[in-house]
């Protein structure tokens, strides 16, 4: 029964990273040093998460500015150690930026909303993390459902923790205290 248990997890953990269309944003350490990013810096020059530059890029703030990098180097700060970054697939629950990061061998995700767009899926997840601390993943089904997961929202940025429903982040307290004490 445990080794049901377990290897359910195993697959529902990997069905939400391959329908979250990661994209590896890792350094052959591990993590991509804040003064070596490539990727995801708003130089005219360069792609900005995949995107070329003659694109319009979605987010307005620098890369130093961004609050996922805010957060993500708060979480450093406090001690956590975080395994790996991926840049997600934002726009398909509405929002302008995410990443993801795997702590304590568990996933977590960070988006970056626009709280004054009118994009249907951006309205209803920041109006449903706000009252309900749950983001629909829509347009996605995992055995004809569509996925829900624990949220939280401090300004324009919500935190989710995908695998929630299956067992508790073993760092989710800390996670969420470093989330309300941070202004944006």
């Amino acid at each position: 029964m445990k080794k049901k248990k377990i290897l359910l997890a195993i697959v529902i953990l990997l069905l939400f990273t391959l329908m979250s269309c990661e994209k590896d944003t890792n350094s052959d350490n591990g993590m991509t040093n804040q003064n070596e990013v490539q990727e995801n810096t708003l130089d005219s020059t360069s792609q900005v998460n995949g995107v070329e530059p003659s694109e319009p890029v979605v987010n307005e703030t620098s890369f130093e500015e961004s609050p996922l990098l805010l957060f993500e180097n708060a979480m450093k700060e406090s001690g956590l150690t975080i395994e790996n970054r991926n840049v997600k697939e934002a726009s398909m629950i509405g929002a302008l930026e995410g990443w993801g990061w795997t702590i304590s061998g568990l996933p977590i995700e960070g988006y970056v909303f626009d709280l004054n767009s009118n994009d249907a899926n951006s309205i209803a997840n920041v109006e449903q993390v706000q009252n309900e601390h749950l983001l629909t993943y829509y347009n996605v089904e995992v055995n004809g459902e569509t996925p829900v997961s624990l949220a939280e929202i401090n300004g324009n940025l919500v935190i989710v923790f995908p695998m929630e429903d299956m067992m508790k982040h073993p760092k989710k307290d800390e996670i969420l205290e470093i989330l309300r004490n941070m202004s944006f």
